[in-house]
């Protein structure tokens, strides 16, 4: 059951205009070079790659503390799926001191490969992009649960060793990553120069996190093989600045990993593209957007939505 909240009736009502911000930004898009895998004749992880490559860039433009990751939700006991050992093939998943061995390895590799503002040799690099993967596919389990049938999970034998988890990348998922990261190089050199902050947290708003702010412009990363934009990430930038009330962030943007692409927009001018009205007021769409978060917090909602799945029940049941 799809419940439309009082936050996504908002978004959805009061930002309509995505075209005005689309199209040209579509077209640049559609005329830019793709970047994909030498070869899509499997089942390609471009989700899990698409976490790794954001592991390798946060990687790039400052130290970030292990267990800041949400990866080791997964490491530090997260996963609790059972071991597959009734089927004629038994699956064994990574055990937790397996997993808190790699961690602590990945926290020495990073230290000595001081991989933050700098190009890396080809070995390191391909060593930094398989402990990426391995933390993308272990971000996989806190967003789709348990993949009993993903590469996490050995045939016949627990994996013992870090070597074992780390040769889960594979080839072709290694040199996807090398091409991305390098696309990043060329295209983002410039973050370097300026102040960053990853993973944004906003206090009104804890579980929504913003990817990084690159000096006053706040950019999500976007791994994507559609070469158009999302209007959902345009509206969740949105709510990034009618929530934020911790950071100094004028612009908003995106990059876009595959064509090594970035946008972004002053955010006057973002919300006046975005709403249609050249007297958008970010002062009052942020009170109104706040008194609907304060309301979702609220005995009245709780109320209103014990009801809505209640009348969902009785109307499935007719």
């Amino acid at each position: 059951m799809i419940i439309k909240t009082p936050i996504s009736e908002f978004i959805n009502s009061h930002f309509t205009c995505t075209k005005a911000i689309t199209v040209d930004a579509n077209r640049q898009l559609r005329a830019s070079p793709m970047a994909l895998p030498k070869s899509t004749q499997y089942a390609y992880p471009f989700a899990a790659i698409g976490s790794a490559i954001e592991y390798r860039i946060m990687f790039s433009l400052a130290k970030i503390p292990i267990d800041q990751l949400n990866a080791y939700r997964v490491i530090r006991g997260f996963w609790v799926g059972p071991e597959i050992t009734d089927d004629p093939i038994p699956r064994h998943r990574p055990s937790r001191e397996l997993l808190q061995a790699f961690s602590d390895s990945l926290e020495k590799t990073l230290a000595r490969l001081k991989p933050i503002g700098r190009r890396l040799g080809r070995d390191s690099e391909r060593l930094l992009a398989s402990y990426c993967v391995v933390l993308g596919f272990l971000d996989g389990v806190t967003r789709l649960g348990d993949p009993s049938n993903g590469p996490l999970y050995s045939q016949h034998a627990p994996r013992r060793s870090i070597e074992e988890l780390l040769a889960i990348a594979g080839k072709e998922c290694l040199q996807d990553m090398v091409q991305l990261i390098e696309m990043f190089y060329e295209s983002c050199k410039d973050w370097w120069t300026q102040s960053i902050t990853l993973s944004p947290v906003f206090p009104k708003e804890p579980l929504l996190r913003g990817d990084v702010i690159v000096g006053d412009c706040l950019y999500d990363i976007k791994t994507s093989k559609n070469p158009s934009l999302n209007v959902k990430w345009l509206r969740q930038m949105a709510r990034y600045i009618l929530i934020n009330d911790s950071y100094q962030i004028n612009r908003i943007g995106l990059y876009l990993v595959r064509q090594g692409v970035s946008f972004s927009w002053d955010i006057e001018e973002f919300f006046i593209l975005l709403t249609g009205d050249k007297q958008a007021s970010i002062p009052s769409l942020r009170q109104e957007y706040l008194a609907v978060i304060d309301y979702m917090r609220s005995d009245e909602w709780e109320q209103r939505l014990k009801e809505i799945i209640s009348q969902s029940r009785i109307t499935r049941s007719q």
